[in-house]
């Protein structure tokens, strides 16, 4: 189905977006006004509008903050971190690349920022599969969902299948491993064929985390 563009790979992505809405990390007019700012095929426009419009809600979320909003603040920069991560998916060729390295921090920055607001009493987890935990109230430790994105998923991206865990009293993980977000775009660590060898090691700091 067809939601904006003509180009499929575009409109794609834009649906991609468009299916975090339930989870806070999109609004779809906010979507499809950022769509409209595009010229269809140009990623330097598709970066130019998604990053402006991040732009936009950190500034806001940040006069909510100043107001005591935590909450809209939070919810402001969850969007925005969706938004960035949007803005240089088609610049990912260049690691060195000013689009990659500036909007993928700035998605990195919203997100964190809007972590103490977000659901699931969320931190970070440090290693060399760093992501994040989310947990239901109560004491742990929880069932446990273990997520791990594609390679051009970030663990920050992976918010949007949070909630209907928590619903259900499980806990979440989501991690970036190698050749995924931070592990690649911070640390240059390149996809590998062997994933068997990784992800043990992913589910020993799911348990550890729990401790």
């Amino acid at each position: 189905m067809q939601l904006h563009f003509d180009d499929e790979a575009f409109d794609g992505q834009l649906q991609r977006t468009v299916g975090k809405c339930d989870a806070g990390m999109a609004n779809v007019g906010e979507c499809l006004y950022i769509a409209s700012r595009i010229t269809e095929g140009d990623r330097d426009s598709w970066y130019a509008a998604w990053s402006t419009f991040a732009d936009g809600l950190v500034a806001q979320a940040a006069a909510a903050a100043q107001t005591g909003h935590a909450t809209s603040a939070a919810s402001l920069r969850l969007r925005a971190a969706e938004y960035y991560r949007q803005a240089f998916f088609w610049h990912r060729d260049d690691l060195d690349g000013k689009e990659l390295t500036t909007a993928y921090r700035a998605s990195v920055d919203a997100f964190r920022s809007a972590l103490p607001g977000l659901l699931g009493r969320g931190r970070l987890i440090e290693g060399d599969t760093p992501g994040y935990l989310f947990a239901p109230p109560g004491s742990g430790p929880f069932p446990t969902i273990l997520h791990i994105g594609g390679y051009d998923n970030t663990a920050e991206e992976l918010y949007a299948s949070v909630y209907p865990a928590l619903d259900r009293g499980w806990a979440f993980v989501g991690l970036d491993g190698p050749g995924q977000g931070s592990v690649l775009y911070d640390r240059r660590v390149p996809q590998r064929p062997d994933w068997e060898h990784v992800v043990p090691g992913m589910f020993d700091w799911s348990q550890a985390s729990q401790k």
